[in-house]
Formats: C-alpha cells, sequence, structure tokens
C-alpha cells in the first residue's frame, strides 16, 4: 500500500483528503463509496459528469483578458476569491473582472488514468480501497512489534 499512497499523494492528494492527508480543493475521499470500484473509475474517468454544487468551479476573465479557473470561497461586493487546483488563492477585485461564469467542466483533469502505469493504477486502488492508511497501519504495526 506504500506504493499507492504514493500515486495518491502525487496523484489525487493534490486536490483530494484521504485518511486526513491532501488538500480540500476536491471532496475528501475518505468517506466516498471507494469500496465500488465501477463508482471511482468513473468519477476518476469522467470527473464532469457529476460536479458536486459546493466544488462548482468558476472562470473568471479579467479586464486583463486572463482566464482564472477555481472554486470560489468568497464572494463579496468587493471581490472575488478563487482557489485554483493547485491550491492556491486568487482574490479578483470586482472591478477587474470582465466576466464571472460557472464552469461546466470539473477541475479534477480527464486523463489522469492514462499517465499511470498499470502497476501504478493497481497500487492507487489497492490504496484508496484499503481501510485505513498506510500510516495507521505502519503505526500500529509497529506498536504490535513492541510488545
Amino acid at each position: 500500500m506504500v506504493k499507492g499512497k504514493k500515486v495518491f499523494q502525487q496523484t489525487c492528494g493534490t486536490c483530494h483528503k484521504l485518511f486526513e492527508e491532501g488538500n480540500a480543493i476536491g471532496p475528501d475521499l475518505t468517506s466516498a463509496d471507494r469500496k465500488n470500484t465501477d463508482y471511482l473509475l468513473e468519477q476518476i474517468v469522467n470527473p464532469s459528469v457529476y460536479i458536486r454544487p459546493e466544488y462548482v468551479s468558476y472562470e473568471v476573465e479579467t479586464g486583463a483578458d486572463q482566464i482564472l479557473t477555481g472554486l470560489m470561497v468568497e464572494s463579496t461586493t468587493a471581490a472575488v476569491t478563487l482557489l485554483d487546483k493547485n491550491n492556491e488563492r486568487h482574490v479578483l477585485p470586482r472591478g477587474q473582472i470582465k466576466q464571472l461564469r460557472e464552469s461546466q467542466v470539473s477541475l479534477m483533469p480527464d486523463g489522469l488514468l492514462e499517465a499511470l502505469q498499470p502497476q501504478q493504477v493497481m497500487d492507487l486502488f489497492a490504496y484508496m480501497q484499503s481501510n485505513e492508511s498506510v500510516a495507521a497501519s505502519a503505526k500500529s504495526q509497529s506498536l504490535e512489534s513492541r510488545k
């Protein structure tokens, strides 16, 4: 499972949490239907099919023709704050926003599994479908060996 955790950290953990590790740009996967392989595959292969309302991303076009995409984490009369896929906050004054629209596309990119070797995909799924984190497992094994 150590290899799967490493793949998760590099591929998924930049946006998702699992076993209290990772970022909160996307849903926490700990309580997701992780044992259901078909469900996981569908969510990974087609991330834009269903986007939970709290994870809808927004596209902002600025007056300088810059386009930013991210989760809207704050919206005031003065500014909009987006959290992008790299976990970076962008505070955009309303006066600089040319257009603000909901995106129909998930922040989660298509084709994540295509960049992985078959063994990496198997390791990733083994880790994601496990009952506990590798750290917790290693800690409990260490405690057992001390007895």
